[in-house]
């Protein structure tokens, strides 16, 4: 259904086109952005730092659909917690791609910590429900409004 390709520079306009969605820049309180040189390159030097961490999300077409990452860290931070994030485009939520994503990256995050958690915004029901689809649990409050979902490799 849904492939993880690690993002590189051939991505940027895909990334760009994606985050430049309305509904993206409402979720996430950030203005839009043209692609001129300047947000390329900062896009391109974004990329450098998270090699191994950023993931695009695509079709069996190989349309971008969404972005997901393990934190900037490598996946493994000082509470042997991989950290993760999912976003698919509007166009594309509701249909399973979402799930298949997060268990995706989990299963490339889980092999560098025991534990792998997302923030999520408590009023997100879409995101808890296909976090726990994806065998996540409740763990509780983060931060600002957030919950915390985590998932614990077998055996731990």
């Amino acid at each position: 259904m849904i492939t993880l390709i690690p993002a590189t520079e051939k991505h940027i306009p895909a990334l760009h086109s994606m985050l430049n969605e309305i509904s993206v820049r409402q979720e996430w309180s950030v203005t839009s952005k043209p692609i001129d040189e300047k947000t390329v390159s900062e896009t391109s030097e974004w990329l450098k730092e998270w090699v191994g961490c950023a993931y695009v999300i695509a079709d069996n077409g190989g349309f971008v659909v969404g972005l997901a990452t393990i934190d900037d860290s490598g996946g493994l931070n000082e509470h042997r917690r991989a950290d993760i994030f999912v976003m698919v485009t509007k166009p594309y939520r509701a249909k399973g791609y979402g799930v298949e994503a997060i268990r995706q990256i989990t299963e490339i995050a889980l092999q560098h910590a025991p534990i792998a958690t997302a923030n999520i915004k408590d009023t997100n029901y879409r995101a808890i429900l296909a976090f726990e689809s994806a065998g996540y649990g409740e763990e509780g409050e983060a931060y600002g409004g957030r919950i915390r979902m985590v998932k614990h490799v077998k055996g731990n």
